[in-house]
C-alpha cells in the first residue's frame, strides 16, 4: 500500500470521530436530498431495531451499543438512499456480535 493511500485512510477514519457541525450537516444522505428530520428519524429507527433485536437475542448492552455505533459510522460513508436501514441495522448487529465475542448465527439475526 502506498504512503499516500495510507495517509488518506488515516485522515478518512479521523473524520468519523470529529463532531464538527459541518460534518454532521454534510452526510451522504443529505447530499442525496434527504432532509435532516428524515435522516434523524431513520437513524433512531435503526438504533431501535438494533436494541430490540439485541434484547430478543439476549445480547449484552455493550454489543448492542457497538452495533449502533457501526450503524451510524456506516451512514457517514453511504447514503440512506442506497442501502436499506433495516438491512444495515441487521448487518451492524451481526458484526457487533462478533466483535464483542457474543456470536450469533446469521439466521438468528436475519
Amino acid at each position: 500500500m502506498s504512503k499516500e493511500l495510507q495517509k488518506l485512510e488515516i485522515l478518512d477514519d479521523a473524520t468519523v470521530f470529529e463532531r464538527s457541525p459541518e460534518l454532521l450537516r454534510n452526510t451522504p444522505s443529505r447530499k442525496d436530498g434527504i432532509d435532516e428530520l428524515t435522516e434523524n428519524l431513520l437513524r433512531v429507527y435503526g438504533c431501535e431495531l438494533i436494541q430490540e433485536a439485541g434484547i430478543l437475542l439476549r445480547m449484552n448492552q455493550t454489543a448492542m451499543a457497538t452495533g449502533q455505533i457501526i450503524f451510524h459510522r456506516f451512514y457517514f460513508r453511504v447514503s440512506m438512499k442506497k442501502c436499506d436501514v433495516r438491512a444495515v441495522a441487521k448487518a451492524a448487529l451481526f458484526l457487533a456480535s462478533k466483535v464483542e465475542e457474543q456470536p450469533r448465527r446469521a439466521q438468528d439475526i436475519l
